[in-house]
């Protein structure tokens, strides 16, 4: 079974675009870091906050029990409520979608493709979440509008998104504008940040992904070792602004 596995790239996509570690270790390997007093690439915390899982499958459960070690407030949403003893394990509470839309500071999808949950989240759910809000997808492409998503990225609708799975993956199209800049993969709107001299002057970093290919079931440890040659295309695509193409393939 694949579920830790999956869990834990589900959590280091949450994590890495919270903190902006991609868009970081890029800044730093240009060259520009010049000491502790330059902060120009500044995350948000991840311990304590909200976090919406929406499938509480038995991956949707491995991530809440990460979640535990961050003291995070869980709140999650299922077809069926799962037993009120698992709920208590996991200090999770039951809610509605909607509810958990708009009070969650992190989203992650966790079910399988359906016709039912084809663009489950679209642009009226991304609009019921907060502007500082992270999504997180590894389950499966087709869940999000990935155009949606990408449109409430650029107007900066919400902060963020880690993706491992897209519409039509493996394929990508590009063209989707980047406001003449390129689109970084971990990157965390951050409003009223002090510049690197102190002097409050207010930033504004533009929102993005932090995005990998079906990598979230994919070990190095013996028997879980797959092929990882969508990685760097997905990767690729996300730093030039690149879409993928709006039209799902269900995985089995």
């Amino acid at each position: 079974m694949l579920d830790d596995t999956t869990a834990d790239m589900t959590w280091a996509l949450l994590m890495a675009a919270a903190r902006r570690v991609t868009e970081a270790e890029r800044w730093l390997r240009a060259g520009n870091w010049k000491g502790w007093k330059e902060r120009p690439v500044l995350g948000v915390d991840v311990h304590h906050a909200t976090l919406g899982i929406i499938g509480m499958g038995r991956i949707g459960q491995a991530l809440a029990r990460r979640a535990m070690g961050f003291s995070m407030r869980v709140l999650y949403h299922n077809r069926k409520r799962v037993p009120k003893a698992v709920e208590k394990q996991l200090g999770a509470k039951y809610v509605s979608m909607e509810k958990l839309l708009k009070e969650s500071d992190f989203v992650s999808l966790n079910m399988p493709y359906s016709p039912e949950s084809h663009h489950l989240i679209g642009a009226r759910e991304l609009g019921l979440m907060k502007p500082t809000a992270v999504i997180v997808n590894a389950a499966r492409g087709g869940i999000i509008d990935d155009a949606a998503l990408v449109h409430a990225l650029k107007e900066r609708r919400i902060a963020a998104a880690g993706l491992d799975v897209f519409e039509g993956e493996p394929e990508i199209q590009s063209g989707v504008p980047g406001g003449g800049q390129r689109r970084s993969c971990s990157t965390y709107r951050q409003r009223h940040a002090r510049n690197a001299h102190g002097d409050g002057h207010a930033r504004e970093q533009e929102p993005g992904c932090c995005a990998v290919g079906q990598a979230s079931a994919q070990s190095a440890e013996p028997g879980k070792l797959a092929e990882t040659a969508p990685l760097g295309r997905a990767v690729a695509a996300c730093r030039s602004g690149a879409q993928p193409r709006s039209r799902p393939r269900p995985r089995t």
